[in-house]
């Protein structure tokens, strides 16, 4: 009986899988921006920043070039074990160029049109 219940719920979740897709995360400009906001606001934690260095942007590589900045300014000026996620005065004035860079460009869309 409970090998018929896991074949059946495997199958329901593989056909749910083919009609509804795959879940994903995909990263946009309003992730970055939220990232950047919630740092300086004192809010963000270490997780939230493995995120950003564990997945690459590969619809918009402008995006993926602001992604690889932010990762490398975090390692050069997140002050070491803070939590809430701490960064030195030059990495909040970076942060704040940054975020002012990302404010003022358009967003991209999630689905390119057809």
């Amino acid at each position: 009986m409970t090998f018929l219940l896991t074949v059946l719920l495997v199958a329901v979740a593989l056909a749910g899988f083919y009609w509804l897709g795959v879940p994903s995360y995909r990263i946009d400009a309003t992730n970055l921006v939220a990232l950047i906001k919630r740092s300086l606001a004192g809010a963000a934690s270490q997780s939230d920043w493995d995120v950003l260095e564990g997945f690459m942007i590969h619809h918009d590589p402008e995006l993926e070039q602001c992604r690889r900045s932010l990762v490398e300014l975090a390692q050069r000026e997140m002050i070491p074990a803070s939590s809430p996620v701490r960064f030195s005065p030059a990495g909040e004035r970076q942060l704040n160029e940054i975020l002012r860079q990302l404010d003022g460009a358009p967003l991209p869309r999630s689905q390119p049109d057809e």
